[in-house]
C-alpha cells in the first residue's frame, strides 16, 4: 500500500493478496517488467499519484487487472491482461485522472478493454491501442473536450452506455485510419472483446 512514497519495483511478482496486488492513495509507483496474478480483487487499484506499468503480466486476479476510480495519473504500456473476470482495465474519468497507454493486449476470460466510465471534469484524448475502448457511460459537459485520436476503437457496453455531451467530442479519423463506435458484441472490429466467440452478435 504507497501513501505517499516512491516505488520502483522491477521484475517481481506480486501474487495471492487477500484484496488488492498493488494499491496506492498518493505518491508514486513504476512497476515494470513484473507479474501481477491471483489476487484477491483487483491487481493493481490507483486513487491517486501517479502509477506506471509497462512491459508487465497481469492475469487471472478476481476483479480488474488494473482500477483506477481515483485521480493521478495512469500509464499503462506494453502489459499483457488476461482471465481479469470483470475487465483488463477500468479507469474512471470524473476525478481528473490523466491516463496514456500503448502496446498492450488483452486475452481471455473478461472484457478485453479498457472500460472508460464516468463525466469528464478535465479535457481528455482518448488514444488508439492494442484493445479497445469499452464505454460503459460517459458524459462530457459544457466546458469540456474529449478528443478522440485516429485508429480508436470504442465498443459501446450496453444500448444505455454511450456518450453524453453537451461540451465538445472532437473525433476525426483519416481513410487509412478510422474510428469506429460499435457495440461491444462486434468481433469484427477490435476482435471478440466480450470473450463470448459467436455466441452474440450486434443488430
Amino acid at each position: 500500500y504507497n501513501n505517499g512514497g516512491d516505488l520502483t519495483l522491477t521484475n517481481v511478482d506480486i501474487v495471492q493478496s487477500e484484496v488488492f496486488g498493488f494499491k496506492q492513495a498518493s505518491g508514486s509507483a513504476s512497476i515494470t517488467s513484473s507479474v501481477v496474478h491471483n489476487n484477491g480483487s483487483d491487481g493493481a487499484k490507483l486513487e491517486g499519484g501517479s502509477l506506471s506499468v509497462s512491459n508487465s503480466t497481469i492475469y487471472s486476479n478476481t476483479y480488474l487487472g488494473v482500477n483506477a476510480s481515483g485521480s493521478g495519473s495512469l500509464t499503462l504500456t506494453g502489459n499483457s491482461f488476461y482471465d481479469n473476470p470483470n475487465g483488463a482495465v477500468y479507469v474512471s474519468v470524473s476525478n481528473g485522472i490523466t491516463f496514456t497507454h500503448s502496446s498492450n493486449s488483452a486475452s481471455g476470460n473478461g472484457k478485453r478493454g479498457i472500460i472508460m466510465q464516468g463525466t469528464l471534469t478535465t479535457d481528455q484524448t482518448w488514444t488508439a491501442d492494442n484493445i479497445p475502448y469499452v464505454v460503459a457511460g460517459i458524459t462530457v459537459n459544457s466546458g469540456k473536450t474529449l478528443t478522440v485520436n485516429s485508429g480508436a476503437i470504442m465498443k459501446f457496453e450496453s444500448t444505455s452506455a454511450g456518450f453524453t455531451v453537451t461540451g465538445t467530442l472532437a473525433a476525426q479519423g483519416t481513410t487509412g485510419s478510422k474510428i469506429y463506435f460499435t457495440s461491444l458484441k462486434d468481433d469484427n472490429v477490435g476482435g471478440d472483446t466480450n470473450a463470448d466467440g459467436s455466441t452474440t452478435s450486434p443488430a
